[in-house]
């Protein structure tokens, strides 16, 4: 059976049509922010053509993480506020919500949580580039959301495997599609041209020592994996919480002292993020 399913699904999954193109918004403000001459105002031109990412940008430069005295009404106003670093966070955010949105809800609310940690875990181990580690820890997960957009019937075979067999989900993907979703992830990250430091994070996320050029990165969404599984996970859920590598902590010098750190400051601000994007 499993070489019938294979070979049913696996040249739907290769199909490289079936991966989304980079949203247009995302890259249109990817080109601007690349230009030396870039004004602000053009950035804040191309985000109004979304709707909903300006309402997303305005919810946050007004909730109380940000807690400015004063009401801020026009997005050039936010854009200069938040900055060019994280307004291209909160442009890919949308990208990643339109996508499982559609398929998988619970998908959105796990990389928010995971991006979420791993910028916490980029701040407490003073890695440069921040906005590198949110962004990788929202495309963790993207391979997961396109094989439920493209292969439902896969995917519901997925998950029931995972639930009969008690086996995580890339030995589930491998055992239906002959495919797991970090392949995916790294074919979405060829297709939107995502730099190397991003490519390798969303790809080898379950196997951090695995990474070539940036473990770090690796090692940070693979905590950050393991710690929002943590946040989201009921008590009834918690044997399917991924076990962490030991090699990652190593990699990146963290205690568990650092990790329960983490979790809580981003258990404490999980409830305003999920209302600026209406979750």
């Amino acid at each position: 059976m499993n070489s019938i399913l294979q070979t049913r699904y696996k040249a739907r999954a290769l199909n490289a049509g079936d991966i989304p193109p980079m949203p247009s918004v995302l890259a249109e403000v990817d080109r601007l922010l690349a230009s030396r001459n870039v004004r602000i105002e053009q950035v804040a031109k191309a985000i109004s053509k979304d709707q909903a990412l300006s309402a997303i940008i305005l919810r946050l430069v007004n909730s109380p993480i940000y807690g400015f005295s004063y009401r801020i009404a026009s997005l050039l106003d936010a854009t200069i506020l938040l900055g060019t670093n994280l307004i291209r966070c909160l442009v890919v955010s949308k990208a990643v919500l339109d996508i499982m949105n559609r398929e998988a809800v619970s998908l959105w609310e796990h990389s928010l949580a995971c991006s979420l940690c791993c910028s916490e875990l980029a701040l407490i181990t003073e890695q440069k580039n921040s906005e590198v580690f949110f962004i990788a820890g929202l495309l963790h997960d993207i391979g997961k959301a396109i094989i439920a957009m493209q292969l439902p019937e896969a995917f519901r075979e997925i998950n029931a495997l995972m639930e009969q067999e008690h086996v995580p989900s890339l030995a589930a993907e491998t055992k239906i599609l002959g495919i797991g979703h970090t392949d995916i992830n790294l074919w979405v990250a060829e297709q939107w041209r995502l730099p190397q430091r991003l490519a390798e994070g969303i790809l080898f996320h379950h196997t951090p020592a695995s990474a070539q050029t940036h473990p770090k990165v690796a090692a940070v969404v693979h905590i950050g994996d393991h710690l929002a599984h943590r946040i989201m996970c009921s008590d009834a859920d918690e044997g399917r919480i991924p076990e962490l590598d030991p090699s990652s902590m190593e990699i990146l010098g963290l205690s568990p002292r650092d990790l329960e750190r983490a979790l809580n400051r981003v258990s404490a601000s999980m409830p305003d993020l999920f209302a600026i994007y209406r979750i």
